[in-house]
């Protein structure tokens, strides 16, 4: 998703090819990680990153969207969120916050799913000398 993708996420595929195996176990460990299947195979993927101090524990963000080209336009992007969304109410929280890349067809799975924009930031992402915007979207759960 990073080498094929590079201005949908803010890592980026040079940085992680080479992280061990513990680095991913670790990073599986501190977040709610979700994988959609289409004939036994992983299709998608959502994680959800819950902050952890104290003044920030009732939101959490919605970050590592992925669904692969052959899987898109099949509802898996929309049961992705709405079971991330259903695992952060779960888990009480409150808020549930994410960015996308201005222009990302994905901002209209997020409106359909309820997100709201409250921002963007210019000029946010830098990939191969261009600069890209990046909207701010919230989805709120309960009442708080």
């Amino acid at each position: 998703m990073l080498r094929l993708h590079p201005t949908a996420f803010g890592s980026a595929y040079e940085e992680e090819a080479d992280w061990p195996l513990a680095r991913f176990e670790a990073w599986l460990k501190e977040q709610t990680v979700l994988g959609g299947f289409v004939d036994g195979e992983l299709a998608g993927l959502v994680a959800l990153r819950p902050f952890a101090t104290r003044k920030f524990r009732h939101k959490a963000v919605l970050w590592c969207m992925y669904v692969r080209n052959e899987a898109r336009g099949s509802g898996l992007g929309a049961a992705l969120v709405e079971a991330i969304l259903a695992e952060a109410g779960a888990q009480g929280l409150e808020q549930v916050l994410l960015t996308v890349s201005a222009g990302n067809p994905a901002q209209q799975l997020y409106e359909r799913a309820g997100f709201e924009v409250y921002g963007r930031e210019p000029k946010a992402l830098r990939h191969a000398g261009r600069d890209y915007d990046e909207v701010q979207m919230v989805r709120f759960l309960g009442a708080g």
